[in-house]
């Protein structure tokens, strides 16, 4: 693992008089694949949404490539690299797999004002992207799907959906809010596979959500546990399972 990509300095964000997210500092180290974990409630998915834009903190500093985001919006985040897969997938239902896969590719012609009403300027463009998205749908198994609406797969395969999509984004760092949550054993671990697989041959970075730790520490470099908002522990996974303040937060003593 190689230096920071992303890099939080004592984010804080509270709803009322609750404290989610409370003075939280960690490092997430360039091509590395880092766990966060913790009770319900301990403000995970709120810590996600503060990385992603779709909140913004109260205090501290939020970088990114080197980049202060912690006030810049969702889609320039995304512009830099930075994806975020929703625990409920987000797709749309009545688009086809492979419609659904070529909405995240960037510097699309046919999207340009001046230039979506003549064909013949994105056509060759719009081929050679279905030409790649096909291939990553194969890599995937879902390529036997891409003329299915979206809305005839099952859970699991909607969440290799959303794993696709936003890999044809060219991402630099991939938050995943639970990306085993709803999904049958066996294509869990498929997913599981594929996030290791992406690390090791795409040089992504992940910073993953699960509660089924079975599945997540047999992948991760490091983990990060919260409780109450606040970063508990941090470690490897062997380390994280002998922590006591770990085993008292999930156990309660």
């Amino acid at each position: 693992m190689s230096e920071s990509l992303l890099y939080l300095q004592e984010v804080t964000k509270s709803f009322g008089g609750l404290k989610a997210v409370n003075k939280v500092s960690l490092k997430i180290p360039e091509k590395s694949i880092i766990g966060l974990i913790g009770p319900n409630g301990s403000g995970k998915t709120t810590l996600f949404n503060l990385i992603s834009g779709v909140l913004y903190p109260d205090s501290g500093q939020i970088f990114f490539r080197g980049l202060r985001i912690d006030r810049m919006p969702p889609h320039e985040r995304f512009k830099l690299g930075l994806c975020y897969a929703f625990q409920i997938p987000r797709i749309f239902r009545g688009m086809t797999v492979l419609e659904n896969t070529m909405v995240s590719l960037k510097k699309q012609l046919g999207e340009q004002f001046l230039i979506a009403p003549f064909r013949r300027k994105w056509i060759n463009q719009e081929v050679k992207n279905a030409e790649r998205v096909l291939s990553v749908l194969e890599d995937a198994q879902l390529v036997n799907l891409y003329d299915k609406l979206s809305s005839e797969l099952s859970g699991g395969q909607i969440k290799l959906l959303q794993l696709v999509r936003t890999i044809t984004s060219e991402p630099k760092l991939f938050l995943l809010d639970e990306p085993g949550a709803g999904v049958a054993p066996s294509l869990a671990k498929e997913i599981f596979r594929k996030i290791s697989r992406l690390r090791d041959e795409e040089d992504l970075t992940f910073f993953i959500i699960e509660h089924r730790l079975d599945l997540l520490f047999d992948i991760v470099d490091k983990v990060y546990v919260m409780n109450r908002g606040e970063i508990i522990a941090e470690g490897r996974p062997e380390e994280i399972i002998e922590n006591s303040k770990v085993k008292e937060a999930y156990l309660g003593g």
